[in-house]
């Protein structure tokens, strides 16, 4: 079989999936210390899916290296972003009472909404005017604000970072 092109998909039987410790044991060199993950794992703990982790062959030829994939597509809001913020708002704590707001084209501002709502926290996203409809409505159901603005994400951080001020809530940086 011919290495994929580049860009190309890469057939999943290609893959053998493992689970995240199996891979994990396989690293000479962790730079995390071993409290943030087990604080991180407690932060999401119940309210993330288990994803499964692939290893595949094709991805490995091209990168030079040992490389695997976590299809964190599959996760409830549909990428990795979710594990991040609930962390974020387990770390704020109290300070999160006021309310969190961020700026996001979709995936940051849907992953942010799911956390707050999750832990009762009031959410604000502030989203470019032309930010695709399914990504503002999905990020409305979970009972976030969403506010329209500007024609990029730049302007958006903007606009939420004065409300933030405003308000008094958390801002919360998509980066």
């Amino acid at each position: 079989m011919r290495p994929a092109r580049a860009g190309s998909l890469i057939p999943w039987s290609h893959c053998d999936s493992r689970t995240a410790g199996d891979l994990l044991s396989e690293q000479t060199e962790l730079q995390i210390a071993d409290l943030d993950v087990a604080s991180a794992r407690g932060a999401i703990a119940g309210a993330v899916l288990h994803t499964p982790v692939v290893r595949c062959a094709d991805v490995q030829r091209l990168a030079g290296t040992a490389t695997v994939l976590k299809a964190e597509c599959l996760q409830t809001t549909g990428s990795f972003k979710l594990r991040g913020a609930l962390n974020k708002l387990a770390a704020l704590g109290d300070d999160a009472r006021a309310g969190v707001v961020t700026a996001s084209a979709g995936n940051h501002g849907r992953a942010l909404a799911y956390a707050a709502c999750a832990r009762g926290v009031p959410c604000d996203v502030f989203m470019p005017a032309d930010a695709a409809v399914l990504k503002v409505a999905g990020i409305e159901e979970l009972g976030a604000r969403v506010h329209t603005t500007g024609t990029s994400v730049d302007e958006a951080l903007e606009q939420a970072s004065a409300f933030a001020l405003r308000t008094g809530a958390t801002f919360v940086h998509p980066f």
